[in-house]
């Protein structure tokens, strides 16, 4: 008599088929943020403070600006040159701190680009000329660029591959929060004193990084 010979066929769905895809996209930020590990969740604000509060400090130029057109002389085709010049200080940023990153570690350079824009948007109030604002902004720039190049890279190699994407975007969008605090902090310090004082402001984000010299993992 012939044998017959039953088999029983398992099927694994591949990573980046709709069967996986669709619960990871239905996922929200607390449900992630649920899953994640402690240390993923540090990263992750590191990060986010770090994109925020950068957005805070490079949002207050904007919002001081006619003030500081008006005690410094400067024209209008001179203060968007300045803006064009930080922003350009950003991409140069980008690929400085980089480098920076893989020699002296993500975290060292993540901290190092916080005070390097909090501490030039302090300087930018002790301004007297046009030459000295271009030059704080220039560097508060690189910092600028830096931050986001090695806060993104510091959560990729902490996340999976499967909530990266996510996790990114979770930091991205902590921009709009930045702006928003910078327009209110603004607001509030023009009411009381001049300009200046609103650039003074910008040295406090300088602050997280005693939470992430301590508690961030690299």
């Amino acid at each position: 008599m012939p044998v017959v010979r039953a088999f029983t066929v398992f099927w694994i769905p591949h990573p980046c088929s709709p069967a996986t895809i669709a619960p990871r996209m239905a996922i929200g930020p607390i449900q992630l943020l649920r899953q994640a590990t402690t240390e993923q969740r540090r990263t992750l604000l590191a990060a986010a403070l770090g994109w925020m509060l950068d957005a805070f400090d490079a949002m207050l130029y904007a919002l001081v600006l006619t003030h500081v057109m008006r005690d410094l002389g400067m024209s209008k085709a001179t203060s968007g040159l300045l803006y064009t010049l930080t922003l350009l200080a950003s991409g140069m940023g980008g690929v400085l701190f980089g480098f920076l990153a893989d020699r002296v570690g993500r975290k060292r350079a993540l901290m190092l680009s916080i005070l390097t824009y909090s501490i030039c948007s302090f300087a930018s109030g002790l301004s007297t000329t046009v030459l000295m604002l271009a030059v704080f902004r220039f560097i508060l720039g690189l910092g600028m660029g830096g931050e986001w190049n090695t806060g993104a890279t510091l959560v990729a190699e902490t996340w999976p591959d499967e909530f990266r994407a996510k996790a990114i975007a979770m930091v991205q969008s902590s921009w709009a929060i930045g702006f928003a605090l910078a327009a209110l902090v603004s607001g509030i310090v023009l009411r009381y004193a001049s300009w200046r004082y609103v650039f003074f402001v910008g040295i406090l984000p300088a602050l997280i990084t005693l939470w992430i010299q301590n508690r961030v993992p690299e």
